[in-house]
């Protein structure tokens, strides 16, 4: 009767006496089979990794052209208020709203003097 045996090779496990190793031509086939894998796994992430960049090339673009547009109105904006401002501050306007408001002309003008920093009892 044979005796059985157990043969450890590199994480495979052989029972009994018809466990051999592997020929020149398998380990060749194995390696090679490794190299396509590997080859594989690279091109997969290298097309991964354009996609991601292309995508947030192009999210960048759109967040730019956004702000760009906000940009743009708000200057319009500030150029309106602007021209509105230089309308208000106008000598004709102020005269205008003062007419609105029914107020009238100074004749003489009369200055308080301080004598005290305390309000005079009369």
């Amino acid at each position: 009767m044979h005796a059985k045996s157990v043969y450890l090779r590199r994480s495979h496990y052989y029972f009994g006496a018809a466990a051999k190793t592997k020929t020149k031509k398998e380990r060749k086939s194995r390696s090679f089979s490794k190299l396509v894998f590997v080859l594989a796994f690279m091109v997969i992430v290298a097309i991964f990794s354009y996609i991601f960049s292309i995508n947030s090339a192009a999210i960048k673009g759109y967040n730019f052209r956004k702000a760009e547009n906000e940009l743009n109105n708000l200057i319009k904006a500030n150029e309106d208020l602007k021209i509105k401002e230089a309308e208000l501050r106008s000598l004709r306007n102020v005269e205008e709203a003062s007419k609105k408001l029914n107020m009238a002309e100074i004749k003489s003008i009369s200055y308080i003097q301080e004598t005290s920093p305390f309000a005079l009892n009369k």
